[in-house]
């Protein structure tokens, strides 16, 4: 039969409860900090992608404005609502060339360059909105 022989030092027990209370408030403080950390992060990106919303919003209706001042949409007469999935041509009537001029008034507008592969790419506003995005610094 075995005999265990267990002693308990008291200044030592005493420490380490007084360690285990120390190291449960700082997992609370932790644990709160992570949480007001992760909060203030998704706060921020709600606000970016507000921010991004209010920006694609602008750029769209200069688009549209573009389309409605310049181009010869016959479309627009029968009072089509435009908005980021409107088809440039089933919706809007727009021909090769008028996707030219497009272009065109697109680059004067926001001062950017738009490469011809990127425009044969467009087959709605948002396609649009999407590379003028690319571009705008």
């Amino acid at each position: 039969m075995s005999h265990y022989h267990i002693e308990f030092d008291v200044d030592s027990t005493v420490a380490n409860q007084d360690l285990v209370v120390e190291l449960n408030k700082l997992s609370v403080a932790l644990k709160d900090h992570i949480h007001n950390v992760t909060t203030k992060i998704v706060d921020d990106q709600k606000d970016i992608d507000e921010r991004n919303k209010k920006r694609d919003d602008r750029i769209l209706d200069k688009i549209i404005d573009i389309i409605k001042r310049d181009l010869t949409c016959y479309e627009l007469d029968k009072g089509v609502e435009l908005d980021r999935s409107s088809k440039l041509q089933e919706d809007l009537g727009l021909d090769s060339l008028d996707i030219i001029e497009l272009v065109m008034k697109i680059e004067d507008e926001f001062e950017i360059e738009i490469k011809d592969v990127d425009a044969e790419k467009w087959h709605t506003l948002g396609d649009i909105l999407n590379t003028v995005n690319e571009k705008v610094k």
